[in-house]
C-alpha cells in the first residue's frame, strides 16, 4: 500500500512540474512579447492562477507522503513519544476533515458548474475540469493524511518483548 502511495504522489509530482515549467515559460515568453512587440499573450493571469493552483494541490500528496510540510516543533518535540504519536494523530484527523469537506466542496461544484456553463474568462474553458483536478489532488492528499494518521498510533500496538 505504501509503494501505491509513493507512486502516486510521484505521478501528480511530476504532472505537477511540467505544469509548472510551462506557467513559468508563459510568463517569460509574455514579459519577452510585452516587451519587444507590446504584444501580450491574452489570458497569462489565467493561466498562471489556473496551473499554479492546480500545481498545489497536486504535490500535497507528496508532501503529505514525505512528511516535508512546513512544521513548528518546539513544543512537540518536548513530549514523550506516544503523546506525540497522539498529537500526531489527531492532527492528522482534522487535517483529513477539512480537506474532506474541500473534496465534498470541490465535487459539488462540478454538476454546478456543468449545468450553468461556467468557463475561463479568456479561454473559455469549462471550469468543472479544474473542481475535478482539485478533488482528484485532495482526495490524494486526504487519503496521506489517513494513512499517516494511523500509522502514527502503531507505537499503540507494537509488542514488547523485555516483558
Amino acid at each position: 500500500m505504501k509503494k501505491a502511495f509513493d507512486k502516486l504522489s510521484l505521478v501528480l509530482i511530476k504532472v505537477s512540474s511540467v505544469i509548472l515549467v510551462l506557467v513559468a515559460a508563459t510568463m517569460v515568453l509574455n514579459i519577452i512579447l510585452r516587451s519587444l512587440l507590446k504584444a501580450p499573450i491574452a489570458g497569462t493571469m489565467e493561466i498562471v492562477e489556473l496551473g499554479m493552483l492546480i500545481c498545489i494541490v497536486m504535490v500535497l500528496s507528496r508532501t503529505g507522503f514525505t512528511e516535508r510540510h512546513i512544521a513548528v516543533t518546539v513544543l512537540v518535540d518536548l513530549l514523550p513519544p506516544k503523546a506525540k504519536a497522539v498529537l500526531k494523530f489527531i492532527s492528522m484527523i482534522i487535517s483529513s476533515v477539512v480537506f474532506g469537506f474541500l473534496i465534498f466542496s470541490f465535487i459539488g461544484a462540478v454538476p454546478e458548474s456543468i449545468a450553468s456553463g461556467a468557463l475561463t474568462d479568456i479561454y473559455r474553458l469549462p471550469y468543472y475540469w479544474v473542481y475535478i483536478i482539485l478533488s482528484l489532488g485532495m482526495i490524494s492528499a486526504t487519503i496521506m493524511f489517513l494513512y499517516h494518521a494511523f500509522a502514527a498510533l502503531a507505537p499503540f500496538f507494537k509488542r514488547n518483548d523485555d516483558a
